[in-house]
C-alpha cells in the first residue's frame, strides 16, 4: 500500500475514534499519528489568538504537525474559546512557517474556512494553503488527543 494512503487511512480512523463514532481503530493507526504530535506552548497560541476575531478570543490545546508540504511548514491546530465559542468543539488551522516557538513564526495563515472565518491571519504572498496539504487532519486529530488525554 502506498505510505501516503497509509498516513491518511490513519488520519482518518483516528478521526473516527476521536469523535467517538467507532471503536474499531487500531492501536498502531492512533499512535501513527500520535507520533506526529508535537506540542505547541501557550505563548505561541496566545501570539495566534492575537489574530482571533471574536471577542475575548483565545486559544488552548494547541498540537502541531510537521508537514511534508515545505520544510519549515507546521500545522497548528488548537481549541478556539472566545465569546460564542464555549466549551469544546471549535478547532481552527493555521500554517506556521519556520518553527512553533514565538521567536520563531515568521509567518501564519488560516488553513481551513472556519479558521478564516475566526481569525484574521492571511496569506499575504497570495498562495492558498488547502485543507488536503499534509499535517491538516493529523494536527486536528492531535487536538483531539490532547483533549482526551486531558480530560475535557
Amino acid at each position: 500500500m502506498n505510505p501516503s494512503r497509509t498516513l491518511a487511512l490513519a488520519i482518518l480512523a483516528t478521526a473516527v475514534i476521536i469523535s467517538g463514532c467507532s471503536d474499531t481503530v487500531s492501536d498502531e493507526a492512533v499512535e501513527a499519528v500520535s507520533e506526529r504530535c508535537v506540542d505547541v506552548s501557550q505563548e505561541t497560541l496566545d501570539f495566534i489568538a492575537t489574530g482571533l476575531s471574536m471577542e475575548s478570543g483565545t486559544l488552548r490545546d494547541g498540537a502541531g504537525v510537521k508537514s511534508d508540504y515545505g520544510p519549515e511548514l507546521w500545522m497548528v491546530a488548537a481549541e478556539v474559546d472566545g465569546v460564542g465559542f464555549e466549551g469544546d468543539g471549535d478547532h481552527a488551522v493555521w500554517a506556521v512557517v519556520t518553527g512553533l516557538e514565538v521567536d520563531q513564526v515568521e509567518a501564519i495563515a488560516a488553513v481551513d474556512e472556519y479558521t478564516k472565518e475566526v481569525s484574521s491571519w492571511r496569506d499575504d504572498r497570495g498562495n492558498d494553503i488547502s485543507e488536503l496539504v499534509d499535517g491538516v487532519s493529523a494536527s486536528l486529530a492531535c487536538v483531539g488527543l490532547t483533549q482526551e488525554g486531558a480530560g475535557s
